[in-house]
């Protein structure tokens, strides 16, 4: 499942997600209806987020994974096998295998 995705909620005041904020939660609102909420924190001097959304295959529970900081161009990216998050802005996409 491969989707663009907005910021819709923040914890705090607005934050520019290109920026790790540690223990700062953000929701993104996706196509078809998918809604990521994002939590950030750091481990060892990494930036890592655990992505919750809500998944059909889970009968539509709620699913969880957790991806560490990688590298990127442009923006910042949490990436592992089953998953990448990229982020730039108020906008990003969000691909789960």
């Amino acid at each position: 499942m491969t989707g663009g995705c907005t910021t819709t909620v923040y914890n705090e005041p607005p934050i520019d997600s290109t920026q790790f904020v540690e223990n700062g939660t953000v929701v993104y609102s996706c196509d078809g209806g998918l809604a990521l909420t994002v939590d950030m924190f750091e481990i060892d001097g990494l930036g890592v987020v655990k992505v919750t959304y809500l998944s059909p295959r889970a009968g539509d529970g709620e699913v969880s994974i957790i991806l560490p900081q990688s590298q990127s161009g442009s923006g910042v990216r949490y990436a592992c096998d089953m998953a990448v998050l990229h982020l730039k802005g108020d906008t990003g996409i969000a691909a789960f295998i």
